[in-house]
């Protein structure tokens, strides 16, 4: 926070800003049959909502994009707001990418990263307001199936793009490399910048932070299944009055369904999938 010269010091690091939330959490249990078989669910459902109210050091709104990762000071917006660049297309005789300036299809990387927060795209939070579970319980006899799914709805996420910069610095790179555009044409079918050499930062830069690379991130997931079956003998063998064998296996993370077009799972992007768990047990009663 900038502080008046005259205290002794021109600035401080302090609490400037406030965020408001609201949100509802609901449980809602339902016995669905009751017969044979006894079906059982269990839904959780989770909303919140966050918006900035007031910072007393707000920042430049222009030119301010983000990628949802750090907090978006900017008042009246989700904190975790996912904010990008108007995108114009690839030029149809080099490749570049294009944005707009004034309101006309530009290539000029500096000028666009000076539009203001007016001119951007705002997607929307790379949290999602709307998340929860939907567990799932049958009993057969002596059987017990649990499905545990997840689900995520209404944010967005940034997919990873090709920079050319750290391409040939790092030798990171995407498998998108091999949609960029190559001749006149390929603008119709691509939105991969063509190659240039000496990369150019901004350009990459731009590119990345262009609203053509954010799509829905709501999804639906597997996520943990466990399975008993119960042994109750007829008497009492060594002060065993039941026997309980089950299996489980959680952090599956399998994709039941995803809005976006890309098969990207939103929560993992491109890094290594956290593995899953399998345990199995014995559980008894004296």
């Amino acid at each position: 926070m900038i502080l008046d010269p005259t205290v002794g010091m021109t600035g401080a690091l302090q609490n400037s800003a406030a965020i408001d939330s609201k949100g509802l959490d609901v449980v809602l249990n339902t016995l669905n049959v009751n017969s044979g078989i006894k079906w059982r669910t269990t839904l959780l459902f989770n909303y919140v909502a966050y918006k900035v109210s007031k910072n007393l050091n707000p920042p430049s709104a222009d030119g301010l994009v983000s990628d949802g990762t750090y907090i978006f000071p900017v008042v009246g917006y989700n904190p975790y707001e996912i904010a990008s660049y108007q995108w114009a297309g690839l030029d149809p005789q080099t490749g570049d990418p294009m944005g707009y300036v004034n309101g006309q299809p530009s290539k000029d990387y500096q000028a666009i990263a000076k539009n203001p927060i007016q001119q951007q795209v705002v997607s929307g939070p790379a949290l999602p307001p709307f998340f929860g579970t939907l567990r799932n319980t049958i009993d057969w006899h002596h059987f017990s199936l649990a499905v545990n799914i997840t689900y995520k709805l209404a944010y967005y996420f940034r997919r990873p793009t090709l920079n050319y910069t750290a391409l040939f610095t790092y030798g990171t790179g995407y498998s998108e490399y091999d949609q960029r555009w190559l001749k006149p044409g390929d603008e119709k079918f691509t939105n991969v910048p063509s190659l240039v050499y000496p990369a150019n930062a901004l350009r990459d830069n731009f590119y990345h932070y262009a609203a053509i690379n954010v799509e829905r991130a709501d999804n639906v997931k597997l996520n943990d299944v466990y399975l008993s079956y119960d042994l109750i003998p007829k008497h009492s063998i060594m002060g065993l009055k039941a026997v309980r064998f089950y299996g489980y296996a959680s952090q599956l993370n399998l994709l039941v369904w995803k809005a976006n077009r890309s098969g990207i799972d939103p929560d993992i992007l491109y890094a290594v999938k956290p593995p899953c768990t399998f345990s199995v047990g014995l559980k008894t009663d004296l």
